[in-house]
């Protein structure tokens, strides 16, 4: 028989977002002096942060080994308005230290190569929220359950999202102006996710027949992937100029497995109330992740004391794909029940699509002595997001759905040999329009286990303080 309130159930609670800050390419940004000018560094930089930038600029850098340690300790701020509803917001708050970059130079015996390397994380996020609600509602007609039912519904979501890049570049100067470069880069994305969502209400019939429901969610993977950074770049006294060309990424190596758990007891269907399970996990899947071909340039002008730069990405869409499926099973006990929804590779599965983003960093440096530059930085971090998945049964890895700028401010002293950096970091994001799956503001029988699709406010908000210092050997002789 066809059961559509466990249909509606399970599809609306597996398609709860995987909760994650890797809808953007921008996030953070690597180095000291790259990290202060927001990234516009892309027409070259002096510090070993250009590998990752801009490889073509490695011919230029005169050092023959840079280590660079640089740190961002931020709180991270995320609110979803009314997530499970009647006031229930989703709300996570966490301090933490983010390794920003530590890199350093080769000395070759060509002057005119050179060779940089460098570790750096441009995700590390993690998210914690619980939303509860419970009292008593008008569920149940009356001639089964007059009056109240005392409801009780609860979500936890747990997420842990986090890439490390190792690089390693190699720059040539073909002339004492034009410098070219590429860079590989081997990126490690590791992925943590449970969800868990239950719902309880007891009717008011002659037993106080017991209505609940529990869904439990868990993916956990990690996948290797290589891209090459294509770099060239232009130096005059005044005028630095870059770009980039960077291939669509190459899945290397990735693992992981997934779980899903459904419970209901006594839920209300055409035909009466059914009790039911599904169960499954599957482990050693087979993961991919995609990151897509851009192209960046990058200009900086400097005059007096003054330097103006200006850089821009545009990263390119991505098709709808896997990232993990689970194997063809049957989950449904009884078997009978599950009608046309399927098996665990139509629910226990993640996917993802991508939009095409353009993204652009304004920086202002002031040369106020020698030995002290003042920087500002301004950029935007659109969201790639594709609203196309919103709707198809799977879990979705999309949380900061919405756009975040950020701000940045700061100095760095110099000495002889070395530098030190201080800045103050201010990201911040809003949406009207954010899509929450599971909110139980006008709850009745049947959407109580469920909940009903809306749209929300969600907000994101994040100060930090960067911490950066270089330490410079000797010069090339």
């Amino acid at each position: 028989m066809k059961i559509q309130c466990i249909t509606l159930f399970i599809i609306l609670s597996l398609t709860l977002p995987l909760l994650s800050q890797d809808t953007h390419y921008w996030t953070q940004q690597f180095g000291t002096r790259s990290s202060l000018m927001g990234g516009a560094v892309v027409a070259g930089s002096d510090d070993n942060s250009t590998v990752v930038y801009n490889p073509g600029a490695l011919g230029f850098i005169t050092n023959p080994s840079i280590s660079v340690n640089a740190n961002i300790y931020r709180n991270e701020n995320i609110r979803i308005k009314n997530a499970l509803g009647q006031e229930a917001d989703f709300k996570t708050s966490n301090f933490g230290s983010i390794p920003s970059l530590i890199a350093g130079m080769v000395n070759l015996k060509n002057s005119d190569l050179k060779l940089g390397y460098g570790i750096m994380s441009p995700v590390n996020f993690s998210f914690k929220g619980t939303a509860r609600l419970d009292g008593n509602f008008e569920l149940v007609d009356d001639q089964v359950s007059p009056g109240e039912e005392l409801f009780a519904g609860e979500l936890n979501k747990y997420s842990q999202v986090s890439e490390f890049l190792g690089a390693v570049g190699f720059g040539y100067k073909i002339s004492d102006q034009v410098s070219i470069g590429i860079s590989n880069l081997f990126t490690l994305r590791t992925v943590n996710y449970n969800q868990l969502l239950l719902s309880h209400l007891i009717l008011n019939d002659t037993v106080e027949t017991v209505v609940q429901a529990s869904i439990f969610q868990q993916v956990s993977y990690f996948h290797a992937r290589y891209a090459a950074r294509f770099g060239l770049s232009y130096q005059s006294s005044q005028w630095s100029l870059g770009m980039t060309l960077t291939t669509p990424s190459v899945g290397i190596l990735g693992r992981g497995s997934l779980a899903g758990d459904l419970n209901v007891q006594n839920i209300m269907v055409e035909d009466g109330r059914v009790t039911g399970f599904a169960s499954d996990r599957q482990d050693k899947l087979k993961t991919t992740f995609k990151a897509p071909f851009s192209i960046a340039t990058g200009v900086e002008y400097r005059r007096n004391k003054s330097v103006f730069a200006f850089s821009a990405q545009y990263f390119a869409g991505i098709g709808l794909y896997d990232i993990i499926r689970a194997e063809p099973n049957t989950i449904f006990q009884p078997a009978d029940i599950y009608g046309d929804l399927g098996g665990s590779e139509d629910f226990l599965r993640v996917r993802e699509a991508a939009k095409p983003v353009f993204n652009v960093a304004l920086a202002y440096e002031y040369l106020w002595k020698d030995d002290l530059h003042l920087n500002f930085s301004v950029r935007n971090d659109m969201s790639y997001y594709d609203s196309q998945i919103a709707d198809l049964p799977s879990i979705k890895p999309d949380l900061t759905t919405w756009n975040i700028y950020h701000f940045t401010i700061g100095t760095t002293l110099f000495r002889e040999r070395s530098s030190m950096s201080l800045g103050l970091v201010f990201s911040t994001g809003k949406t009207d329009s954010y899509r929450e799956n599971n909110n139980l503001d006008n709850i009745d029988e049947e959407n109580v286990h469920l909940g009903s699709t809306t749209i929300t406010e969600a907000f994101y908000f994040s100060p930090g303080i960067l911490l950066g210092y270089a330490f410079n050997f000797r010069k090339f002789q």
